[in-house]
């Protein structure tokens, strides 16, 4: 797998595949439609077979048609249900209407910080995304995160009161962009932290035991 997302595109030789989603190579090949049409409406058709999976997708001019929902990365695999139902929502129709997925990756957003900090979960922070964000930012979230989450937040504002500051309709790879930095935030405040835990029970309760009070002593004394 390849760190970056690469969008699916036409005939460009490796991304990643919208049914696997592993970034790989493609062998790109034409399609003959003579047979079914008349020369004067034969169609320009082209697929593309992945080289991990085997699956083809199907392509018209600029356009893929096979799968038809999306070009955008799948989610995170440690993405909340809650979250991971919004965002696979907002990929079956960013090809069609990036502003409409933007608007359900604000939502996403928002649900994702309630399973990040219990808090957010609050009645009087119910939609204010940027009170969360506040709360997350006050308990050590860091600028880099804080970026992530404000540039979806903003953007995903502007996509539902077309304020027209980031016009995500004439530049749909803004939303493919969206699709990333959730799934950056998934893998820094959800993924890493797990990975961490894993290793961290590794040690031997007693030693842990030990750890936590050296970590309260240190606590109470500040």
């Amino acid at each position: 797998m390849n760190d970056k997302y690469v969008a699916p595109k036409l005939d460009l030789e490796a991304f990643n595949c919208p049914y696997c989603g592993a970034y790989s190579n493609m062998r790109w090949y034409g399609v003959d439609t003579t047979a079914s049409y008349e020369p004067s409406t034969r169609l320009s058709l082209k697929v593309a077979r992945c080289s991990f999976c085997s699956q083809f997708s199907l392509w018209s001019y600029q356009e893929m048609l096979l799968p038809a929902n999306t070009t955008a990365p799948m989610p995170n695999e440690d993405m909340p249900e809650s979250v991971k139902e919004l965002y696979e929502e907002a990929r079956g129709i960013v090809n069609k209407s990036p502003r409409g997925a933007v608007a359900l990756l604000r939502l996403a957003l928002d649900k994702l910080c309630d399973e990040i900090d219990v808090e957010c979960k609050q009645p009087k922070y119910n939609g204010k995304i940027s009170d969360k964000i506040g709360i997350l930012v006050k308990k050590g979230l860091s600028e880099q995160l804080q970026q992530a989450f404000d540039f979806v937040r903003v953007t995903g504002n502007d996509a539902v009161h077309e304020l027209g500051l980031i016009d995500v309709q004439d530049n749909p790879e803004i939303a493919t962009t969206l699709f990333g930095l959730l799934n950056f935030i998934v893998e820094k405040m959800i993924t890493e932290k797990k990975k961490i835990a894993s290793l961290y029970n590794l040690i031997p309760e007693s030693r842990r035991d030990k750890i936590k009070e050296r970590n309260d002593s240190v606590t109470q004394s500040t």
